[in-house]
């Protein structure tokens, strides 16, 4: 065998030896015992006589580690609560339709009736006054426009005024 190796496994063997005698040699043992109280006479500030041990109060360690306070009540809604707004009113005003006797002498009279179009099936809806379109009532039909009421307040859809043939391309 070659000497250098023969002499780093001797110092292998030597360092592990020792490192395991520190590892497993016996720990020195801390003194745990009390000191000797001084006699009553050599205590300076303590009347002479038997000392007394006051108890420890524990009650700080009885509370509980993690504490959650109770759920809050379900809060109730106030009366303050304004409803939801309406959607737009996405009806457009076409036409108003005269029906009944024009001169208003018949049984039924002069009645109006409007003609909406309505974007979002692609429908012509017909109203006439008192009748309901989603949450909106109408209110009155004239010859020229249309009153809506909802829980905001009153609107008019009007027709717009015939413009003239006159001037064109």
């Amino acid at each position: 065998m070659n000497p250098r190796r023969i002499a780093a496994q001797a110092g292998i063997a030597l360092t592990l030896l020792s490192v395991g005698w520190w590892a497993l040699r016996p720990l020195d043992r801390p003194d745990l015992t009390f000191p000797a109280s001084p006699p009553p006479s050599e205590s300076p500030g303590q009347p002479d006589g038997p000392s007394t041990l006051v108890a420890l109060d524990d009650s700080a360690f009885r509370i509980p580690l993690w504490f959650t306070p109770a759920p809050a009540p379900p809060s109730t809604p106030s009366a303050d609560t304004k409803p939801a707004p309406l959607p737009p009113f996405k009806l457009q005003l076409l036409a108003i339709v005269r029906e009944g006797d024009p001169s208003g002498a018949g049984p039924a009279g002069q009645q109006f009736k409007a003609l909406l179009y309505d974007p979002d099936t692609d429908k012509i809806v017909e109203a006439a006054a008192g009748q309901s379109i989603g949450e909106r009532t109408v209110v009155g039909i004239t010859e020229r426009e249309m009153t809506l009421k909802d829980r905001t307040g009153t609107r008019t859809l009007s027709l717009r005024p015939a413009e003239s043939s006159g001037g064109g391309l």
